[in-house]
């Protein structure tokens, strides 16, 4: 996901365009993270009182990789509201 509209049509008919473009190039796989499994363990699974660790995975725009990690992704994106001139970030 690069960018694009999101149209919110409200129940008298008008329509409201809000801007939806990715923050930066990158995003955060949650399989990784354990959501559905991940390298024998899961999310939530007590591992001891501390357990500090990380994994860096290289190609995860191929779909053999995307399979692994579950194709879930985070992605911080910035929300632009041209009628009501507001700015924000959401996650995508």
């Amino acid at each position: 996901f690069t960018h694009g509209t999101v149209t919110l049509i409200d129940t008298d008919g008008s329509r409201r365009p809000l801007t939806v473009t990715a923050a930066g190039p990158g995003g955060f796989h949650l399989g990784t993270a354990g959501y559905y499994g991940w390298n024998d363990w899961v999310y939530g699974q007590w591992v001891g009182d501390l357990k500090v660790e990380g994994s860096h995975v290289t190609d995860c725009d191929k779909p053999e990789k995307a399979r692994e990690l579950h194709q879930l992704r985070d992605l911080l994106v910035r929300i632009d509201d041209p009628v009501g001139g507001g700015t924000g970030l959401g996650n995508a």
